[in-house]
């Protein structure tokens, strides 16, 4: 059917592709039907027409690019990657830094040690959980396995541990509590370092292709980096030539990057110095 259905793409025109569907290959016989549908059904899947049942022919691109709802899906998935990532290192970082338990700095060993391990090890056990718990082609199946990032609270806690302790006695003393603390005295002092994080979390998440590949098989949850990809492909796993809708796409792609940095730029290198100093 593959072979057919290249065959067909190739020889006949576009303008006779409809009328041959339709009054040759699909005629009202019962040794077509069985056929018919499955040819139709396959010429769909393939991106040849937007409709499997009206059969338009797809003019715009070989397959059908929503690029409208890749740009929606990585906005929403970065956002709350970013979110969770900077809480979640926030309080991570700040118990490392100036909380005092037991285990306090083999605890933070083995969380040196996440950074030693590439996602290509890991994807796999992750994929399988995932799957499970049917969140393939969905939000929570994009976001939840990148909430915490060891980077990062590494990052938060060489900056927190450059506040001296005064600082948040005084904020006690204020009578402020244990978040209060954190929020209000703590992250105001290492905002530089902050806006760092959440930028590099932005770009990370942004242009994340490797794990979005492996956790979405539709257009429904695929994100820009993943669909740009798609718009190489035409019939029959080849590729085209289409360098100008690319190029348009990637550079669309880009443009909440390239602002996010121009704007906030100058935060980048005094966050970094802070966060190397102790």
């Amino acid at each position: 059917m593959k072979r057919i259905i290249q065959i067909f793409h190739i020889t006949v025109p576009a303008v006779c592709r409809h009328y041959i569907l339709n009054k040759v290959i699909c005629a009202d016989t019962e040794k077509s039907a069985v056929f018919c549908k499955r040819f139709r059904h396959d010429c769909a899947r393939r991106g040849f027409y937007h409709n499997s049942e009206e059969h338009v022919p797809a003019i715009i691109f070989p397959l059908t690019i929503k690029f409208g709802l890749y740009f929606f899906n990585t906005i929403v998935s970065t956002f709350f990657i970013m979110v969770f990532q900077l809480g979640i290192g926030i309080l991570a970082a700040y118990g490392f830094s100036k909380g005092e338990f037991k285990g306090k700095n083999t605890l933070f060993l083995v969380v040196l040690g996440a950074l030693m391990i590439p996602i290509q090890v890991t994807f796999m056990p992750i994929y399988v959980m995932v799957a499970k718990l049917g969140w393939i082609n969905s939000f929570p199946g994009l976001i939840v396995p990148n909430l915490v990032s060891a980077y990062f609270i590494f990052m938060l806690r060489q900056t927190f541990m450059s506040v001296d302790n005064s600082y948040l006695e005084a904020g006690k003393v204020d009578g402020m509590g244990r978040i209060g603390t954190i929020f209000y005295v703590l992250c105001p002092m290492c905002k530089p370092t902050l806006i760092t994080v959440s930028i590099i979390t932005f770009i990370n998440g942004w242009n994340s292709y490797f794990w979005p590949k492996m956790v979405t098989n539709n257009n429904s949850r695929r994100t820009l980096a993943v669909g740009i990809n798609y718009i190489r492909q035409t019939f029959a796993g080849l590729e085209v030539s289409n360098y100008n809708e690319i190029m348009a796409a990637a550079v669309l792609a880009i443009v909440p990057i390239v602002v996010l940095f121009l704007v906030l730029q100058k935060y980048i290198m005094t966050g970094l110095s802070k966060a190397s100093m102790k």
